[in-house]
C-alpha cells in the first residue's frame, strides 16, 4: 500500500550520495527517506557490480521434488539459502517452501500443467504498514502507526512451455510471452522486469473566458492542502486515484452481505484518524484479501482486489461503511482463514491512451501511453502538489516530459525447469548461477589458471577437446596446466578424453559448479564412455563442474557386451520373475576411468563437482544404468571429495533402473562364443579376458548421493586402504558396498556349510540366521543384475585388455551374471587380494531399499600363514546409519580386526526380522573386535569376547540395543 508522506525526493540523476542534517533547521520525512534511498540503492548497485545480475552463494533456491507430508502427491520444493537477483539480496529460511504452500503468495499457485514448465523467482517490492503488521505499532505510544517498511515478496511462478526447453529457450520464451501478452520489459543486466507504460502530468488548461471583461483565469493546482497523490492502474482502461498517497487502509474484521440490494457493509477494525479522512458517500474503495502471511496473524494486502463505491455515510459508531457490491466467495471468508482490508481512494476514472484525463477538481490531469496500448494492473505514480507552488508539479522530472512508473519494482530470475511425467515431476534442468565469495576463492585459488575459457571461446563446447589436446606438449614438458571455464553451459559433440599425454591437467569452474558440461543431444550416441573419459592417466583434477549425465540407447548406440549384444543377452529381474530385455537398455555415465591391463592411475581428484541424473529418466519398461563416477582397472590415489551425486527420488514402481554415485568394478569380455554341440558331446568355447578391479589410497569424502540404487560407493575387487568419511546419503537403496573379489564367486551353498563355524565365534542370532540376511544381502539387485551391467559394460576406447584365455564348459547362458561368474572364476582365479584397511567415519546414512544395507563389507579371505592373519581390518565409528531393511543395517564379513564405537544402527523395519551390526567371524583371528559405546535397534550379531577373570560378559553389555533377537 501508499505510505502517507509529502513526497518522494530521491533523483537517480542527480547522484547524491548522502543527507547532510542542518543545526537548526526543520528535518522532514522526504529528507530521511531519500537518505535511506540513496544508501540502498548505492547498496544494490554495488551487489549488481560485484555480483553480476543474479546467483546464488550458498546453493540456495534449489529445486526438488518431494511430498510435503507423507501420502501427500508431489510437489516441487524450493530449499533454503540465498539469492541475489538485480542486486537485491533475497534469503529463505530452513527448511524452504513448497511451490503450493507459498507464504508470499496466498492466492492460487498450481502445479504445471503441461510437459515442461519453468520455475521462476520474482520479487515485487511492496510497502507495508501497521494496519497489516500490527508488531509496528508502539504500544507506549497509544498504538499509533509510526514508519512504514517496505519488503521484497517472492513468488515462485511457473510458466509453461510447450517444447523441450533448455534454460535459456525457457526464460527466453517466457519474456517473449511477456512483452507479447503484456507489454512487459525486461533488463538483463538488473533483471529489471517492468511496464512499459508512462504517465504525463500537466495542469487543466483555463476554460474559455465568457467575457472580455472577466479576470484571466491561469492553470495550477486548486486545492487548498499540500498533497501526495497516486494514481494507479486498476484496469485496461481505468485508473484509480486518491489522497495522501492513498495511504487510508483498514483491517476489515465484519461482513454482512445484503444480496437483495447488492451491497455488503464492512466493519473496521479501527477508526480514521479523523473526520475529514472518514470514507465519504461516492467515494470510492478497494476491498483487498492477503496476499502474504508474515506470521502471527499478520498480512500483507493484495495489491488489486473488488473496487466499488461507498453508498452510506461512515457510521463512527459502529465503525462500519456501506459498499455497492456484494462481495463475491472467497471475501467474505479470508477474514477468518487470512485477513481481508478495505482501502479506500478518491475516484475510479476511464481513460483513453493518449488522452489528458482530469483528475477531479484538483486540477490536474495525467496522459496515459503505452506500445500497442498494454497497461499493466497495479502500475502507479506519485504526484506531489503544492498550493504555495500551485504552478508546478512535483518531482520536477515531470516537467521533463512522461515518467515511467513509481512502481510496483519487480525482478524475476529462472530457477529451473520441470517435466510433468506419467511417473511425475522431474527437475530436466537447474539454471541458478553460482558464486563462490572472495575468501573462498582466495583460499581455493593458489595461483593463476593457465588460461580461462567461456563457451563461446570453445565454439560453445565443441571446441573444447582440441584446446585441451592443444596443452600436451607444455604437459609433456612436466609443468602443469589449470584450464578453468567461466559459468556457462559447455555442449560437447563427443566426450572429452583424457589420456596418459594430459597427466597434470587441471579442469575447474571459475565459479563452482556453474561451468555444465552436457551432451549435444545430436550425438547423443556418442556418449556410451560418459562425458570425461580418462584412460591411463595421472595427476588430472576435475573440480567446480556440473555434469548433466547424457541418456543414450546402448543398442542404439552401438554397443555390445564384447560378443554378445542386447539383443542375444538377457538378465532376470531378481523382485518379480521377469526377464529384462536388455535391447531397451539406457545407459548414463559423468566420468569414465580405466586403467589398461598392467597400467596404474594414480592421484586422480573429483571434487566440487555436481552430477546430475535428472534426464535419465525413462520408461517403465525400460532398463536403466548409470554412474556418475564409473572406475576400472588399478587406481590408486583417487580423491572424490565434496560431491554431489544427486537424482530426484523415482516415482513408485520404477525397480528396473540402477543408479550409482560411485561404481568400482572389474570388466569382463567375452570375445568369440562357440555353442555347445550335443549331438557332439562337445562343451561350448569362447575367448574371454577379465580386467581385475583394484583400489588403494582412496578417500570419499564430504560427498551427498540422493535418490540413487547404490549410494555412497559399490566397489568389486582387491581393495586395500580406503577412507569413506562425511558423507550424507538420503532416500538410496543402499549406502557403502566394499566387497572383495571373490564375493562374486561364493555360492549360497558355500555359505551355508560354514554355518557350524561361525555358530563358535558368535553371541545373538544363530549363524543360519544370519548367513541368509547376508544372501540376501548379496541377492540384492544393486549387486546381482546392476553389478552384472556394470563387469560387461564395455571398455572405452584407448583402454588395452588383458590377452584374452580360452575358457570352455557350459558356459551358461540363462543370464549375464550367471555367464560372467563362470567366466570370471576362470580368469580371475589368481589375482592376488591385499589387506583391507577401511575407515568409515563421521557419515550419516539412510537406505530406503528393504534388501539393501547402510554399509557391507565383505573382506579377502584370511592370508595363508600360521596362525591364519586376517586381511580385513575396519574401523567404523561417529556414524548415524539407518534402513528399513529386512537384512542388516551393517554387515562385516571375513573383517579380521574392527573398532565399531560411538555409532547409531537403526533398523526401522515392522518385519520384526532385520538386524543392526552383523560381524561374522570365522576363526579365533576374526574376534579381534571392540565393539562399545553404539546404539543399535533391533538386534545385533557380533563376535564372542574371551573371558576374563572367569567372567564372560557379550559385546552387547557394552552397547545400547533395543529389540529382541530373532527367532
Amino acid at each position: 500500500m501508499g505510505s502517507d508522506i509529502a513526497r518522494r525526493t530521491y533523483d537517480e540523476g542527480r547522484q547524491y550520495r548522502r543527507v547532510i542534517a542542518q543545526q537548526g533547521r526543520a528535518v522532514i520525512e522526504a529528507d530521511l527517506n531519500e537518505a535511506q534511498e540513496i544508501t540502498t540503492e548505492e547498496l544494490r548497485k554495488e551487489a549488481l557490480d560485484f555480483v553480476g545480475p543474479v546467483g546464488t552463494p550458498d546453493d540456495g533456491y534449489k529445486l526438488s521434488i518431494q511430498a510435503p507430508e507423507e501420502g501427500a502427491p508431489q510437489d516441487i520444493h524450493i530449499g533454503p539459502g540465498t539469492m541475489y537477483v538485480g542486486g537485491m539480496r533475497v534469503f529463505l529460511p530452513s527448511p524452504g517452501v513448497f511451490y503450493s504452500k507459498q507464504l508470499d503468495w496466498l492466492e492460487d499457485a498450481p502445479l504445471p500443467s503441461m510437459a515442461y514448465a519453468q520455475i521462476s523467482l520474482h520479487l515485487i517490492e511492496r510497502e507495508v504498514s501497521a494496519v497489516e503488521d500490527r508488531r509496528l505499532r508502539e504500544v507506549a505510544l497509544g498504538g499509533p502507526d509510526t514508519a512504514q517498511r517496505t519488503r521484497l515478496q517472492q513468488h515462485f511462478l511457473r510458466h509453461n512451455i510447450p517444447f523441450a526447453p533448455t534454460c535459456k529457450s525457457a526464460f527466453d520464451h517466457m519474456l517473449e510471452q511477456f512483452e507479447e501478452l503484456a507489454g512487459l520489459y525486461f533488463d538483463p543486466k538488473t533483471m529489471r522486469v517492468g511496464s512499459k507504460a508512462t504517465l504525463a502530468a500537466t495542469f487543466v488548461p483555463p476554460s474559455p473566458l465568457p467575457d472580455e471583461c472577466s479576470p484571466t483565469a491561469q492553470a495550477g493546482y486548486l486545492g487548498a492542502e499540500n498533497q501526495l497523490i497516486r494514481v494507479k492502474v486498476c484496469s485496461p482502461n481505468q485508473i484509480l486515484w486518491g489522497y495522501d498517497n492513498a495511504s487510508s487502509l483498514y483491517r476489515v474484521t465484519k461482513v454482512t452481505i445484503d444480496t437483495a440490494t447488492d451491497t455488503s457493509v464492512l466493519t473496521l477494525a479501527s477508526s480514521p484518524v479523523d473526520a475529514q479522512h472518514q470514507p465519504r458517500i461516492d467515494q470510492w474503495v478497494e476491498v483487498l484479501v492477503a496476499s502474504a502471511d508474515l506470521g502471527d496473524d499478520n498480512y500483507i494486502a493484495a495489491q488489486g482486489g473488488v473496487i466499488t463505491q461507498v453508498k452510506a455515510q461512515y457510521n463512527p459508531v459502529d465503525k462500519t461503511i456501506k459498499i455497492g457490491v456484494a462481495l463475491p466467495d472467497g471475501y467474505p471468508e479470508a477474514i477468518t482463514s487470512s485477513a481481508l482490508f478495505v482501502r479506500v481512494w478518491e475516484e475510479q476514472l476511464d481513460f483513453t491512451p493518449d488522452a489528458a484525463t482530469p483528475i477531479g477538481d484538483t486540477g490536474l490531469q495525467v496522459t496515459l501511453s503505452a506500445p500497442d496500448d498494454f497497461f499493466v494492473k497495479g502500475d502507479y505514480w506519485m504526484i506531489a502538489l503544492r498550493p504555495a507552488a500551485p504552478t508546478k508539479i512535483f518531482p520536477e522530472r515531470y516537467n521533463e516530459g512522461p515518467q515511467p512508473p513509481d512502481g510496483p519494482r519487480q525482478w524475476i530470475c529462472p530457477l529451473g525447469v520441470v517435466r510433468l511425467t506419467d511417473g511425475g515431476l522431474v527437475i530436466t534442468e537447474d539454471c541458478r548461477q553460482h558464486f563462490d565469495n572472495l575468501v573462498e576463492l582466495t583460499r581455493r585459488r593458489g595461483g593463476c589458471c593457465t588460461v580461462t575459457v567461456k563457451p563461446e571461446d570453445v565454439e560453445g563446447g565443441a571446441g573444447l577437446q582440441e584446446l585441451i589436446d592443444g596443452f600436451i606438449p607444455t604437459l609433456d614438458s612436466g609443468v602443469a596446466v589449470r584450464l578453468c571455464l567461466l559459468p556457462g553451459v559447455y555442449v560437447l559433440n563427443a566426450p572429452l578424453r583424457l589420456g596418459s599425454d594430459h597427466a597434470g591437467l587441471t579442469i575447474e569452474g571459475c565459479i563452482k559448479n556453474s561451468a555444465v558440461l552436457r551432451a549435444n543431444t545430436s550425438f547423443q550416441h556418442d556418449f556410451v564412455d560418459g562425458l570425461v573419459v580418462l584412460v591411463d592417466t595421472s595427476s588430472v583434477t576435475l573440480r567446480g563442474l556440473s555434469f548433466i549425465l547424457p541418456r543414450v540407447h546402448f543398442e542404439g548406440a552401438g554397443a555390445s557386451f564384447g560378443y554378445f549384444t542386447p539383443s542375444s543377452l538377457y538378465t532376470a529381474a531378481a523382485e518379480d520373475g521377469e526377464e529384462i530385455d536388455l535391447r531397451t537398455l539406457q545407459v548414463a555415465v559423468g566420468v569414465r576411468l580405466v586403467s589398461s591391463n598392467g597400467i596404474e592411475s594414480k592421484n586422480i581428484t573429483i571434487r566440487d563437482c555436481v552430477f546430475q541424473y535428472n534426464e535419465i529418466y525413462v520408461a517403465e519398461e525400460d532398463f536403466a544404468f548409470a554412474a556418475g563416477l564409473f572406475i576400472t582397472g588399478n587406481v590408486r590415489g583417487l580423491e572424490v571429495q565434496d560431491n554431489r551425486f544427486i537424482r530426484d527420488v523415482p516415482p513408485a514402481g520404477a525397480f528396473k533402473k540402477y543408479y550409482y554415485g560411485c561404481l568400482h568394478a572389474p570388466a569382463t569380455t567375452i570375445e568369440d562364443y562357440t555353442p555347445p554341440s550335443p549331438e557332439r558331446s562337445e562343451p561350448a568355447t569362447a575367448d574371454v579376458w577379465s580386467l581385475p578391479a583394484r583400489l588403494d589410497d582412496a578417500v570419499v569424502r564430504g560427498n551427498a548421493f540422493k535418490g540413487l540404487t547404490a549410494a555412497a560407493a559399490v566397489f568389486h575387487g582387491d581393495n586395500r586402504r580406503i577412507r569413506v568419511e562425511a558423507n550424507r546419503v538420503d532416500a538410496c537403496g543402499s549406502g557403502v558396498l566394499l566387497l572383495s573379489t571373490d564375493a562374486w564367486f561364493v555360492s549360497d551353498s558355500a555359505l551355508s556349510a560354514r554355518e557350524e563355524t561361525i555358530d563358535s565365534h558368535i553371541d545373538g542370532a544363530s549363524a543360519a540366521t544370519a548367513i541368509s540376511r547376508l544372501q540376501n544381502l548379496r541377492r540384492n539387485l544393486a549387486l546381482d543384475e546392476g553389478g552384472a551391467i556394470a563387469r560387461a559394460y564395455p571398455l572405452p576406447s584407448g583402454a588395452i585388455p588383458p590377452t584374452s584365455t580360452e575358457v570352455m564348459g557350459p558356459l551358461p547362458f540363462t543370464s549375464l551374471r550367471e555367464l560372467l561368474v563362470y567366466v570370471e572364476d576362470t580368469t580371475l582365479e589368481e589375482v592376488t587380494q591385499g589387506r583391507l584397511v577401511l575407515h568409515v567415519s563421521g557419515n550419516e546414512i539412510e537406505s530406503d531399499s528393504d534388501s539393501g544395507a547402510a554399509l557391507l563389507v565383505w573382506a579377502p579371505p584370511p592370508e595363508p600363514s600360521e596362525p591364519p592373519e586376517p586381511a580385513g581390518e575396519v574401523i567404523i565409528g561417529m556414524n548415524r546409519m539407518t534402513c528399513d531393511t529386512r537384512t542388516a543395517v551393517v554387515m562385516l564379513f571375513q573383517v579380521g580386526r574392527a573398532t565399531v564405537q560411538g555409532n547409531i544402527m537403526r533398523n526401522g523395519t515392522s518385519a520384526g526380522s532385520g538386524l543392526s551390526l552383523v560381524m561374522l567371524p570365522e576363526s579365533e583371528e576374526q574376534r579381534r573386535a571392540a565393539i562399545t559405546g553404539n546404539v543399535f535397534r533391533l538386534a545385533s550379531v557380533l563376535p564372542k569376547r574371551d573371558t576374563f577373570a572367569g567372567t564372560y560378559v557379550p559385546w552387547q553389555f557394552f552397547n545400547h540395543e533395543e529389540g529382541a533377537l530373532p527367532v
